[in-house]
């Protein structure tokens, strides 16, 4: 495999995880009515979490451990973390200079 190969599998690996992002971030706006800011807080935790849910099922269905049964639980609980910003801003809460608003 040539380098020009390599470099040009890399740069459409770069814009796809790119666009993927963008699309994410587009979602939460149109889905949740949030502003830009909010959406980019919001975009990286959910994108790890279906990152680490995803490997959880993958590997929960190939060994046969159960391991779906007792993480769903764990999984959903861990969205109120992911969705705090947007949480926040549902709330009516706004933080100026350090302070929290309400």
């Amino acid at each position: 495999m040539s380098r020009d190969n390599e470099t040009s599998i890399f740069g459409l690996l770069f814009t796809g995880v790119i666009v993927f992002c963008l699309a994410v971030i587009a979602w939460l706006m149109k889905t949740f009515d949030v502003e830009w800011q909010t959406a980019l807080e919001t975009a990286p935790g959910l994108i790890i979490w279906l990152l680490v849910v995803g490997a959880g099922i993958f590997f929960g269905i190939q060994m046969e451990t159960g391991l779906v049964r007792w993480g769903t639980p764990l999984a959903i609980a861990l969205l109120i973390p992911v969705f705090k910003p947007i949480i926040k801003e549902a709330a009516g809460v706004r933080e100026m200079r350090g302070l929290v608003m309400m």
